[in-house]
């Protein structure tokens, strides 16, 4: 009986389908309740039209308040409030989001990445074919030296982003359903726009029994 470490690799490009929003609200001025109550309006006010959107309070997370002094004159302060949405990517819903936030005429930043939402069944799938790969070159190493592959002693990946991203240590992973956009209004150039590409892999090292 021997055995053999032999590096499996599987590789997919996969279209983002979820928009992951971070908008922060602030304002600068004198150091007092009132500088913080409107940011905390303004964003009130930005909900109350977001909500008329495909948004849902549920698609809504409270990220953080905060106020700080000015360094060389303490009565000045900026405060900020910022929230993050996840929705289904969809470039019209974005643009609506944007010119809420510019009819509003807030003071606020916006960030969007992309992301997608069977992270977890993709990475299942592509530790499958890594392993696959792992399999197929410890079949023709075994055959060229007279053996056989018997089994798996050992899997291990050098590093998960996270351990809930462990596919090897959860069982089936099921994938989040899109929700369904439908407008009316005309369409933008940019409407039309697609999600971006992300690349997953998975690069396992699996010891194999040979016999």
């Amino acid at each position: 009986m021997g055995k053999s470490e032999i590096e499996g690799y599987a590789k997919r490009k996969v279209k983002c389908d979820i928009a992951e929003l971070r908008i922060t609200f602030y304002a600068h001025g004198v150091n007092s309740p009132e500088l913080q109550k409107k940011v905390m309006d303004e964003c009130d006010d930005f909900l109350e039209n977001a909500f008329k959107l495909p948004i849902r309070p549920e698609d809504v997370r409270f990220d953080e308040d905060s106020i700080s002094t000015g360094y060389q004159n303490k009565n000045e302060a900026d405060a900020e409030r910022t929230i993050h949405i996840t929705t289904p990517f969809d470039m019209k819903l974005l643009n609506r989001i944007q010119t809420v936030l510019q009819n509003g005429k807030y003071a606020y930043t916006m960030s969007v990445d992309g992301n997608i939402s069977y992270r977890h069944q993709l990475l299942a799938e592509l530790s499958q074919e890594a392993l696959n790969n792992s399999k197929e070159i410890a079949e023709k190493l075994a055959e060229s030296q007279g053996l056989k592959v018997k089994g798996i002693k050992a899997i291990r990946k050098d590093r998960w982003d996270d351990e809930e991203d462990n596919p090897l240590s959860h069982g089936d992973w099921g994938s989040v359903a899109s929700l369904g956009l439908d407008y009316d209004e005309d369409m933008r150039p940019s409407d039309r726009i697609e999600a971006k590409y992300i690349s997953e892999d998975v690069r396992l090292k699996i010891t194999w029994n040979l016999e």
